[in-house]
């Protein structure tokens, strides 16, 4: 398999990092029966190529490093070859539904998840727990609503003591927002409205449901004061995280 692409992480170091990735890797193919449950397993059999590229580092002091001796590109091929060393499980429930994860899911197991999804009649995209530092956003995305009469479903809890913006925007001004943040160090406003927003409150349970037509679409989690109703405290000093948990989903219309 060969894959490539962009991303963004943050680290206490180099504060917001994106980069460019690429490589092949080839797999081992095996799988288990559970009752009628599939495990297929894909264990890295030979890593034949990774490249990693930092493009920008929000730090200034890291950026400069980075500049003089390669840090960043290092770090970040290293840490990609640890986790594609992994390999990854799909589990292929009977009824079509189907789950991931990286590394090997014993038989009988399924991978953690924050909430517990069962006979809802919703596409589940993405069941997930993340954190968003202090000026940084995440963008889930893109999500493909295929027919007529559809709403996206995002459920969530945060800690960290603060208030985020969950913003919901069209795929042309998502990826225009998407790509500012990757070019930029520092994160300024979004390309564009949001179709819908609303504001995860602290240790209080989120539910927004958006109706939208068939098309692709983002949510973006932010904890900026540059996008949304929250202006979260500025602190260069301490880093106000806020650790989310959430499920999205693609159901009809209520």
């Amino acid at each position: 398999m060969t894959f490539g692409g962009t991303g963004y992480a943050w680290t206490n170091v180099t504060k917001k990092l994106s980069f460019s990735l690429n490589g092949s890797i080839e797999y081992d193919q095996d799988f288990l029966m559970d009752g009628s449950t599939l495990y297929a397993y894909f264990r890295t059999k030979k890593l034949q190529s990774s490249d990693f590229h930092a493009q920008i580092i929000e730090q200034p002091v890291a950026n400069l490093l980075n500049q003089m001796t390669p840090m960043a590109d290092t770090f970040g091929r290293q840490l990609l070859n640890a986790q594609l060393a992994q390999g990854f499980t799909v589990i292929r429930e009977a009824n079509g539904t189907a789950d991931f994860s990286v590394g090997t899911v014993e038989k009988g197991k399924k991978p953690v998840h924050p909430y517990e999804v069962r006979g809802e009649g919703r596409v589940t995209y993405e069941n997930l727990r993340t954190e968003v530092h202090q000026n940084q956003r995440d963008f889930i995305g893109p999500i493909e609503v295929e027919d007529s009469k559809r709403a996206l479903y995002i459920e969530g809890t945060v800690d960290g003591g603060q208030a985020i913006d969950v913003l919901f925007m069209t795929r042309n001004d998502g990826d225009a927002s998407l790509k500012l943040y990757l070019d930029f160090p520092m994160t300024g406003p979004l390309s564009g409205n949001p179709i819908a927003s609303d504001v995860m409150q602290p240790g209080a349970p989120f539910k927004k449901i958006v109706p939208v037509p068939k098309g692709i679409y983002y949510v973006v989690l932010d904890n900026t004061s540059t996008a949304g109703q929250v202006a979260p405290p500025q602190n260069p000093l301490d880093d106000r995280a806020a650790a989310v948990s959430y499920v999205a989903q693609i159901g009809e219309v209520p």
